[in-house]
């Protein structure tokens, strides 16, 4: 246990960048969703943007919806499909 303790002690910490060497392009995928007896959603965004300096950035994203609703509730006359909002 000493020396698993000492071998610890021994590798160097790694450096966090701060918020000035934050700098770039930055991109993001989320997925979300959710059901219940009134169907079910999910939606897809990706965001792209940049980061200028510590105050200031820019970021543009565009959701994609997928929506099912529930059969039992709207019979057969119910479509599903994708969705890009406007």
């Amino acid at each position: 246990m000493l020396a698993v303790s000492s071998l610890a002690q021994a590798v160097p910490p790694v450096a966090t960048k701060t918020a000035v060497e934050e700098k770039g392009f930055t991109w993001t995928e989320t997925y979300e969703g959710g059901g219940n007896t009134d169907g079910f959603i999910t939606d897809i965004n990706t965001t792209m943007g940049y980061i200028f300096n510590e105050h200031f950035s820019m970021d543009v994203g565009v959701p994609y919806l997928f929506i099912r609703p529930s059969s039992s509730k709207t019979g057969t006359t119910s479509a599903a499909g994708m969705v890009i909002p406007t």
